[in-house]
C-alpha cells in the first residue's frame, strides 16, 4: 500500500499543472533537448557521495509521469505533450524575482520536477542522487522499462526506482559494492548500493547530466585550477562549461563549504569546486540549460524540433556501456 504523504515528501498531483487546475491531461515524459552537436557520452567514473539525509521523498510535480523504460536500446524520446498556455509557479518560496525562477518553471511546466505538498519547492535544499536521476531521465525522455531490481537499497517500492534503473541500465549512473561499510552489508545476490538519498556534488551532477545528454564534445584545455586533466570529472565539467551550462568562481577567494583558500595559479584560472554540494535550484538551472537551452515556457509542442537543438542526439544516441561501480557519479 502506498505510504501516506508527509510534509517532507514530494507528491505528484494528477492533472494539476503548475498551481493551476486545468482539465487533467495524462502527461507523457516530456524530455527534451540537450546542447547542440552530436553527442554520445563515454565517461567511466562512478560515484563517491554518501547518504546524509533521512527524509523520504515521493517525486512530485504538477502532472503525473507514468512512463517507464528499457535497458539497452538508445534513448527513446516520445514528445507529445504541449506546455500549458499558462503556467505560473505556485511555490511560495520561488517568486518571479528568484534568480532560478525561469529554470525551475521551465522544468516544472514540462513535468520534469515539482515541489512539495506544502506549496514549496525548497530551492536551497541540497539535491539528492534519487532526485537528479529523476530530473535527468525525464529531461532526456528515457521511457525504457526499468527492469529488475539492481541495487539493494532501491527496491521497486522506492519512489525513484524507475528513474534510477533507467539511468543505471544505460551506464549513466552506478552504485557502490556491498560491504563497503558496515551499513551496507552484502545480502542474497550481493547487489550493490545506490545511496539514493545521498547528496550530489557539482562534479557528480556534471557527469550525470553530460552522460544523460549524450555529450561527446572534446573537453579542450583545462579551464579550472581545481579540475586538472586527470580529474574524474574533467571531461564532463569541461564539456558543460564550454557550452556555457556551468561556470566557476574567481580565484583568490575561499570555498564557502570547505573553508579552503583558493589561490590564483599562474594563469589566474577560476575554481569549479567539484566536491561542493548543489541545491535543487542550481541543479534545475544546469539541467534546464543542457536539455532545454533558451527554454520558452509556454512554448512549442515538446515534439517540435524547435525544442531539440540537436534533434539527432536523443533519437539516435547509442546506450552508454555500464561504468565500473564504486567511484564518483
Amino acid at each position: 500500500a502506498p505510504t501516506a504523504p508527509t510534509d517532507n515528501m514530494e507528491i505528484f498531483t494528477q492533472g494539476v499543472v503548475c498551481g493551476n487546475t486545468p482539465t487533467p491531461v495524462p502527461p507523457t515524459i516530456p524530455p527534451t533537448a540537450p546542447p547542440t552537436g552530436t553527442r554520445t557520452a563515454t565517461r567511466t567514473a562512478t560515484s563517491t557521495s554518501i547518504s546524509t539525509s533521512t527524509s523520504t521523498r515521493v517525486a512530485s510535480a504538477t502532472a503525473v509521469n507514468t512512463s517507464v523504460a528499457t535497458n539497452t536500446t538508445g534513448p527513446v524520446a516520445t514528445r507529445t505533450s504541449v506546455p500549458p498556455t499558462s503556467c505560473p509557479l505556485a511555490f511560495t518560496d520561488v517568486p518571479p524575482s528568484n534568480e532560478f525562477y525561469t529554470y525551475i518553471r521551465c522544468l516544472v511546466c514540462r513535468f520534469i520536477i515539482s515541489g512539495y505538498n506544502d506549496h514549496t519547492f525548497r530551492p536551497n535544499n541540497n539535491i539528492i542522487r534519487g532526485q537528479i536521476a529523476k530530473m535527468v531521465s525525464n529531461s532526456a525522455g528515457f521511457s525504457d522499462p526499468p527492469g529488475a531490481q539492481i541495487y539493494e537499497d532501491v527496491p521497486p517500492s522506492n519512489e525513484f526506482f524507475v528513474w534510477i534503473n533507467r539511468l543505471s541500465n544505460r551506464g549513466v549512473m552506478t552504485g557502490y559494492p556491498c560491504g563497503s561499510n558496515v551499513f551496507e552489508p552484502c545480502r542474497a545476490g550481493n547487489r550493490p548500493y545506490f545511496r539514493w538519498n545521498a547528496n550530489a556534488t557539482r562534479g557528480q551532477i556534471s557527469q550525470i547530466v553530460a552522460r544523460g545528454a549524450g555529450i561527446t564534445d572534446p573537453p579542450g584545455a583545462q579551464r579550472y585550477t581545481d579540475v586538472p586533466t586527470n580529474s574524474t570529472f574533467f571531461i564532463p565539467i569541461q564539456q558543460l562549461s564550454n557550452m556555457g551550462v556551468m561556470s566557476g568562481y574567481p580565484c583568490g577567494g575561499t570555498n564557502p563549504q570547505t573553508g579552503q583558500a583558493e589561490p590564483c595559479d599562474s594563469a589566474n584560472r577560476p575554481y569549479f569546486r567539484p566536491g561542493n554540494l548543489a541545491t535543487r535550484a542550481q541543479a534545475s538551472k544546469i539541467v534546464a540549460n543542457t536539455f532545454f537551452p533558451g527554454c520558452v515556457t509556454p512554448g512549442e509542442p515538446l515534439n517540435s524540433d524547435a525544442n531539440l537543438p540537436n534533434k539527432n542526439m536523443l533519437r539516435s544516441a547509442k546506450p552508454v556501456p555500464p561504468a565500473k561501480p564504486a567511484s564518483n557519479d
